[in-house]
């Protein structure tokens, strides 16, 4: 409803919807509609691959705890003790993870309905 008044109300929001007037209901129509979820992801993939061909990013990227609310113009951050605790719980699950891997390995038998094959799981092994 904002967006049609805006639309409405606002010179260079008039321009960009070249002089006319969507209804709510058409903006929301468009929000959950399967077009704009394809066009959103699109974009974040040529984005990411645009970033990543100038070395902006790696394929590595790290979350600092940032947490910015849409509307509320506020942030917050996420404290240190919460990072630490959430860091040593995901350290445990990759050990876990690389013992289950190695076991599978030695045993020689990955289950059923894996696409992996034993020279896939070696590389993720040492990438883990």
């Amino acid at each position: 409803r904002q967006i049609s008044e805006l639309a409405e109300e606002n010179l260079p929001a008039r321009w960009l919807t070249k002089n006319s007037f969507p209804s709510y209901r058409t903006i929301c129509r468009f929000r959950i509609s399967d077009e704009a979820e394809n066009l959103i992801s699109k974009c974040m993939n040529q984005l990411t691959k645009y970033l990543r061909k100038n070395y902006y990013i790696d394929d590595v990227s790290f979350i600092d705890g940032t947490k910015i609310l849409a509307n509320a113009n506020k942030y917050s951050f996420v404290w240190r003790k919460n990072i630490i605790r959430f860091d040593k719980l995901n350290r445990e699950a990759i050990i876990k993870l690389l013992h289950d891997m190695n076991d599978v390995k030695y045993v020689g038998e990955i289950p059923d309905g894996s696409d992996i094959s034993t020279s896939e799981l070696d590389e993720i092994i040492i990438h883990l």
